[in-house]
């Protein structure tokens, strides 16, 4: 992953959570939902809009299955570590991570 990039992982529950009629969220919402996150916000923004996205989808209903999702943003490039450094196959430094969910 390069710099700046932003990595969302998630079960299975959050995509299968239904609504009333027993429609599932679905991969396509979810993909649409992280389509509408303004650049900038953190990565627990993030999964802090992602899980209220589907809680809104599945209001009245009981979930059956755990939601879970986890955020990843790869630093930018600093001058500790630049650009050159992140590479594939060239750093000697693993990516930064923040604001993982629990």
């Amino acid at each position: 992953m390069r710099p700046g990039s932003r990595l969302v992982i998630f079960t299975d529950g959050l995509t299968d959570a239904e609504n009333t009629t027993g429609e599932e969220f679905g991969d396509q919402r979810l993909i649409a939902c992280c389509g509408t996150i303004q650049p900038g916000i953190d990565a627990e923004g993030v999964a802090d809009r992602v899980m209220q996205a589907v809680a809104e989808w599945s209001v009245g209903t009981e979930q059956f299955d755990d939601t879970t999702v986890v955020v990843i943003d790869v630093a930018p490039a600093t001058e500790a570590y630049p650009r050159h450094l992140w590479q594939s196959g060239v750093s000697n430094d693993a990516p930064t991570t923040r604001g993982i969910r629990r």
